[in-house]
């Protein structure tokens, strides 16, 4: 189903996010100009509380919110860690929204199956696993080696700048043979977002309107 946002709504939205402190609006020759705010991350990092966790939330926020999608945190107790719906013009796919979880630190078969099966993301198209880039070997043994029945997965591995999606285990064995052989795998994590990563998301809540 799609649902119109339209403008009206649209500046309801900006209005209510600018006066929680989400966003920093700026008027320079009648152009709006938009900063997210930290306080809008904060919202998403209660779900991946960890320092890692936290990191890649971040990372997962500005690269969807840049390439036009609608980015929502999931509740804190029992929903996704975020939720991604599609923006086709003026209007949100609601049909085609998806879950995206984090999994930071555990990285073992039983958390990692538990997230994605979780009730909550049943309505929702698939379920996206975030992981840490030097996760990829860890998840991609447990997912080869596990039955998920009924749903529809894909893993993208970060290291706050580079991002690699996998939409299946071919495509994780493949990554991982190469990695190996360029000794990426053993990298240290760590993830110091750019700065111009929070002006891209407004590109992608805007885009069409």
């Amino acid at each position: 189903a799609l649902s119109p946002l339209g403008k009206n709504r649209f500046e309801d939205l900006l209005k209510d996010a600018t006066g929680k402190g989400f966003l920093e609006v700026a008027v320079r020759r009648d152009r709006r100009y938009v900063k997210v705010s930290d306080e809008f991350y904060k919202v998403f990092e209660r779900n991946a509380p960890s320092d890692i966790g936290k990191k890649i939330i971040r990372t997962l926020v500005n690269y969807y919110a840049s390439k036009g999608y609608l980015v929502i945190p999931g509740a804190p107790t029992n929903g996704p860690d975020a939720i991604v719906i599609p923006v086709i013009g003026a209007t949100f796919d609601c049909e085609n929204a998806f879950a995206a979880e984090v999994e930071a630190l555990k990285g073992d078969k039983h958390h990692i199956v538990h997230t994605l099966t979780k009730e909550s993301s049943e309505a929702l198209k698939k379920v996206v696993l975030w992981i840490p880039l030097e996760k990829v070997t860890t998840v991609y043994e447990v997912l080869k080696n596990t039955t998920i029945d009924d749903v529809e997965w894909s893993v993208v591995a970060t290291d706050g700048e580079a991002v690699e999606v996998f939409e299946d285990l071919a495509e994780m064995e493949e990554y991982i043979a190469k990695a190996k052989h360029e000794h990426k795998l053993m990298d240290e994590f760590t993830i110091e977002p750019k700065s111009n990563q929070t002006n891209e998301m407004l590109k992608g809540l805007i885009q069409g309107v």
